[in-house]
């Protein structure tokens, strides 16, 4: 796994875990991330689709854009 994120949503602590079976973009599970009274749900995603260059090239994309933001809507 590469140190990249796909960040859901930052917001206040709302003191629930995440419903289990949430499945990411990319497949991998969101989680929440704390920093200084604030919670990031994130994922960790592929360099190879989401770096600065195959992100460009895959923004063209349709098909890979809408299953992406399919994705990060479920």
């Amino acid at each position: 796994m590469t140190g990249l994120r796909y960040v859901y949503a930052v917001c206040r602590p709302y003191g629930k875990p995440l419903q289990a079976q949430l499945t990411g973009v990319g497949g991998d599970p969101p989680r929440l991330l704390a920093h200084r009274g604030l919670v990031a749900v994130v994922s960790h995603v592929d360099e190879a689709d989401f770096a600065e260059d195959p992100l460009r090239a895959h923004l063209e994309d349709l098909d890979w854009l809408t299953a992406v933001a399919r994705a990060h809507q479920g």
